[in-house]
Order: structure tokens, then sequence, then C-alpha cells
């Protein structure tokens, strides 16, 4: 897992240096003269890879505290990016397959997010993580029906805007959480690195047998003492 997490990461920073030059290009206006009109295919993909890459090394950090939530979050994000991909270059105009990568694109990245902090927290502030989760589950449940076209937007525009402000700004909070409890799980290993925790009855044991070995050695060396010669 290592390797290939090794080897996703190097891919993820070479795909944003791409991005990075491309956008630049699209500025001083010579991304097109080398890509024509492949210049916007070329930029999604770029940009598809780069993100799944960021999501794929969250997921895959996730797996060696739980494999299966892991796990389904790195294939979420496969998934989505494969479909990105898929529709980018095979240009598929059935507006299904357009809904359904939507739908699987927004759910892999809220699951990441949402998992991912969950992991990291524990049952730490659980009250406020079930709050930000129900959110978060409304805002991802709302733009799938929106996606779908099984709902109207308009009149319940200002609630959605509403519950996705909530929602960015409650993952924001638990991700500021869980670096802190990850700050402090690190603080903690380096302690245990450097000192031995014990109990207090070991202690209690430690010190008496730290006084029968200094009685000892006063004992063996009044023993060791040579005595004084007779005039």
């Amino acid at each position: 897992m290592q390797k290939v997490k090794k080897i996703v990461s190097i891919s993820t920073i070479v795909c944003i240096g791409i991005v990075a030059f491309l956008l630049i290009g699209l500025l001083f206006n010579f991304t097109e003269t080398i890509f024509g009109g492949y210049t916007s295919k070329v930029l999604i993909t770029f940009g598809a890879l780069a993100v799944g890459g960021f999501f794929a090394i969250s997921s895959m950090n996730m797996t060696m505290k739980n494999k299966v939530l892991g796990f389904i979050s790195l294939g979420l994000i496969t998934g989505s990016v494969f479909l990105i991909l898929l529709v980018n270059w095979v240009s598929i105009e059935n507006p299904l397959y357009l809904q359904i990568m939507f739908s699987i694109g927004l759910l892999s990245v809220l699951f990441n997010v949402i998992v991912s902090s969950g992991i990291d927290l524990g049952k730490k502030y659980m009250i406020f993580q079930i709050c930000v989760y129900v959110v978060v589950g409304v805002v991802d449940l709302l733009s799938t029906l929106m996606i779908f076209g099984a709902i109207n937007p308009l009149p319940i525009l200002t609630w959605y805007l509403t519950a996705i402000i909530l929602a960015v700004v409650g993952v924001i909070i638990l991700k500021v959480f869980a670096k802190k409890q990850t700050g402090n799980r690190i603080e903690k290993d380096i302690e245990d690195v450097n000192f031995v925790r014990i109990t207090k009855e070991e202690y209690a044991m430690l010190v008496e047998k730290a006084k029968k070995y200094d009685e000892l050695q006063a004992q063996a060396g009044r023993v060791e003492q040579p005595s004084q010669p007779q005039e």
C-alpha cells in the first residue's frame, strides 16, 4: 500500500503541475495553440486525475484505521474519475450518464470528507458530528434529486443554499477538530517514545527495590572497608 500511495502521490503532483501549466497557458493564449480543440478535454482529464488522486490518498490513509470504509471511499473515487474520463472523451450525450456521473462524484467526495473526519475524531464531539452528517446528507439528497430533475430547486433555493453553507462550515470545523486530534495524538506518541508509563503500584515497587538496593550497597561497603592496623 505504501508503494501505491507513493505512486499516486507523485502522479497527483504531476497532474496538478500540468493543470497549473494549462491554466497559465489559457491566460497567455498558448494552450489552445498546443492542444487545439482538445484543450478543454485535456484540462478536464488532468483536473479529474489531480482531484481524484488527492482524495484517493486520503482514502488510502483511511484504510490504516478502517479498511472497509477506506476501500469503499477509494472505490467511489476511482469510479467517479473513470466516469468523468469516459464522458469527457467518449462524448456521451445521454443525460442519464451525466446525472450518474455528477451524483457519484458528489457522493464520493462527501463520503471521503465525512468518513475521514469521523475516523480521526472517533467518539469526540459526537453530537456535533451527527448534526453535520445530517446536514451533509440532506444536501447530498437534495443535490441528487435536482440532478435527476426529481424536484424543482427554485421553491427551496434559499433553504438549499442555507443547508450548503451550514454543511461547508460544519465540515471545516470537523476538519479543524480532526487536525487538532491528530496533533494531540502525535504529541502523545512522542511522549510515549521518550517516557515509560507505569502505574502507581509499579512505581512504589521500584522505589522499595531502590531502597533495598541502597541498603545492600551500604552493607557491602561496610563489609569491604579494611580494618585499621593496631600500633
